[in-house]
């Protein structure tokens, strides 16, 4: 399957099951997440990574922590 045609095959089961991010994605058709990883075709799709950000707590003030939390 061409790139294009595998891109547009995720996008409809996204659309179809109402994926709203890659993990979704990947819990739902873990094959499918995998070949477009490979290919590196995550990024065509539409999904948000997720913001892992916030994990790194150890930069953050003791305000902006307890705000986190």
């Amino acid at each position: 399957m061409s790139d294009d045609k595998l891109v547009d095959y995720a996008r409809r089961f996204i659309e179809e099951k109402g994926i709203k991010n890659r993990t979704g994605l990947a819990n739902a058709d873990v094959g499918l997440y995998n070949v477009l990883r490979i290919r590196k075709l995550l990024n065509r799709i539409g999904l948000e990574k997720k913001n892992v950000e916030n994990r790194s707590w150890k930069g953050m003030s003791d305000d902006e922590l307890a705000n986190h939390a």
